[in-house]
């Protein structure tokens, strides 16, 4: 909120509902799970194949790519001021 009130909004759930590493958010907590390697290598498809950007070829670029939902894992990190 603007004008110094602090206002405090929790976002993300951040503790696991279960071993399997499952969220109530229906994402899963970064880094446990089974399906995180193969969201691992999804996230790292373009940098494993091409040495620079440009070399991505146009009709290889996905239309939409979220980094907060891949395979059910988010890669962002927190915001920082």
């Amino acid at each position: 909120m603007y004008g110094g009130d602090k206002c405090e909004t929790n976002l993300a759930q951040t503790k696991s509902d279960d071993e399997t590493g499952a969220l109530a958010t229906g994402k899963y907590e970064f880094g446990k799970g089974d399906g995180f390697p193969k969201a691992l290598e999804t996230a790292q498809k373009y940098l494993k194949q091409f040495s620079r950007a440009e070399d991505i070829p146009d009709e290889d670029v996905p239309m939409q790519f979220d980094w907060r939902n891949i395979e059910g894992y988010d890669f962002t990190g927190r915001v920082r001021d």
